[in-house]
């Protein structure tokens, strides 16, 4: 008898830590393409402005050697739209994290209807550093060169946090 309840504890306790460890990254969502043998893992915070911004990665399963790569994608609806100059040159995200640093990222390349319908798109290619710098320290302020300008409340900043740091323990 005294057999049957340890063993009854032992499994209760491996479903609860295994459940308790799938809850903490729930914010993040992941697709296998298996075509090209890609796993994107993302998550998305959004603005006080209502603003969508994406944190992924994106890493291939047939070959880990590939560095894993990691992008920032922030939507906004917009009923303006970029003029083809514009479209053509790039621009830098500068991101005031919690701790009042600066983080700026150049090459941000700037996109007309993303998604399909009235908004813009802004999109960078960043390093796991970054990543790991918004794991601790979440952005409180994003602006994109002097075209925009928004904020993140403290629950959006809790889960920037919780995302990065699920896409730095995720792998392949």
């Amino acid at each position: 008898m005294k057999i049957v309840r340890c063993v009854f504890c032992i499994l209760s306790f491996m479903v609860l830590s295994f459940m308790g460890y799938g809850q903490n990254c729930k914010a993040v969502s992941t697709r296998k393409d298996k075509e090209n043998g890609i796993i994107t893992v993302s998550g998305i915070a959004t603005s006080k402005d209502f603003y969508s911004l994406l944190i992924q990665k994106q890493m291939s399963y047939d070959d880990t050697l590939v560095a894993p790569r990691y992008l920032l994608f922030l939507n906004a609806a917009s009923r303006v739209k970029f003029s083809d100059s514009t479209l053509k040159t790039k621009g830098t995200f500068h991101l005031k994290l919690l701790d009042s640093s600066m983080i700026s990222l150049d090459s941000v390349s700037f996109i007309n209807r993303p998604l399909g319908f009235s908004s813009l798109g802004f999109k960078v290619y960043v390093n796991e550093k970054v990543v790991q710098a918004l794991s601790l320290n979440p952005i409180v302020t994003l602006m994109v060169d002097d075209k925009l300008k928004t904020d993140f409340k403290l629950k959006e900043q809790k889960k920037q946090q919780k995302i990065a740091g699920c896409l730095l323990q995720r792998k392949a």
